[in-house]
């Protein structure tokens, strides 16, 4: 059986995955239905997962190719709620080739639900871009 401090770190993987595939239908697996997402730089904030979903294929059609890589990560669990801090380096490509990367401090929060953890909250702290 996978350990919660483990399923927590595949859940915020999984995220990096499905957006990096372009797998927006799957979002559903990795957020809570209720999930909140603050954008960095005062940008606003997202309520749900359609709205966080929305947002997803937005940023897919100005950006087609992207990679995203979450390093450092450091989970803590208490009970049924999740907290984790990551390092995370974010490469979007426009069709034109035109780069805008960014280094981000992601912060998650995570519940367990019947379905598994899914991540309720998260926001970023934008430390540098291009």
């Amino acid at each position: 059986m996978t350990n919660d401090r483990e399923a927590v770190s595949d859940l915020i993987t999984r995220l990096y995955r499905l957006l990096d595939e372009q797998r927006f239908d799957e979002l559903s697996s990795v957020y809570a239905e209720d999930a909140e997402l603050v954008l960095p730089r005062g940008r606003g904030e997202l309520h749900g997962l359609d709205a966080v979903t929305t947002k997803a294929r937005e940023r897919a059609e100005k950006y087609p190719r992207q990679q995203h890589v979450n390093t450092d990560l450091v989970v803590e669990v208490d009970g049924d709620v999740a907290r984790a801090r990551g390092n995370h380096l974010a490469f979007h490509v426009e069709p034109s080739g035109t780069r805008a990367d960014a280094g981000v401090v992601h912060h998650f929060e995570a519940a367990r639900t019947p379905a598994g953890w899914r991540l309720t909250r998260v926001t970023g702290d934008l430390i540098w871009s291009t």
